[in-house]
């Protein structure tokens, strides 16, 4: 199946899916991160066949320590050392892998991990944007809006106006580079 039919699949089932659902923010993101598949119009290494990716295992460990040092600057030859491979080599399979540069999913990463916290906390937005290693409000708005297609205030407040409790709301998820949306499971 050409893979523009595949998503054009993926995205009339998650409009379906939406029409029988009670979260309407998670069939929003749901669809968004679709639209967003499609405008890119690549898949995944994992639903093409990838030689020369990185392994699993090292997705693991660079997802670590890309969270444990979300506020830090975070260069491409830091992350080719932890995986004992030159920024070449390191470069080449992580974008084998994911379909972007390694920069572009640190970003994601960043996004998302905000995401999540103006869910949670009432954080103002220069000190999220800070802890989630943004130079500044200006640089995270930038590229929130790049990344979302709104500015965070008017996604915070949309999004908290939604009634919907805490442990059921969407969690940003990293998933081959994109981040998707998943309900979390109550703790």
């Amino acid at each position: 199946m050409p893979q523009e039919s595949i998503v054009h699949t993926l995205q009339y089932r998650a409009v379906g899916a939406c029409s029988e659902s009670d979260s309407q923010l998670t069939c929003r993101c749901l669809v968004c991160v679709i639209a967003r598949v499609r405008q890119n119009q690549t898949l995944p290494c994992a639903e093409r066949s990838c030689k020369g990716g990185l392994a699993a295992w090292q997705m693991e460990r660079l997802n670590a320590y890309v969270d444990q040092n979300m506020g830090a600057r975070i260069r491409t030859l830091d992350l080719a050392a932890l995986l004992d491979l030159s920024a070449s080599h390191f470069s080449r399979a992580f974008k084998q892998s994911n379909g972007i540069p390694p920069r572009v999913y640190i970003v994601q990463r960043r996004i998302a991990a905000a995401c999540m916290m103006m869910l949670t906390t009432q954080h103002a937005l220069t000190e999220i944007a800070y802890i989630h290693g943004f130079c500044d409000q200006s640089h995270f708005n930038r590229a929130f809006h790049q990344a979302i297609g709104a500015a965070p205030k008017e996604w915070r407040r949309r999004n908290q106006e939604v009634q919907i409790p805490l442990h059921t709301r969407p969690v940003p998820l990293m998933l081959h580079g994109e981040y998707v949306w998943a309900n979390a499971e109550p703790g």
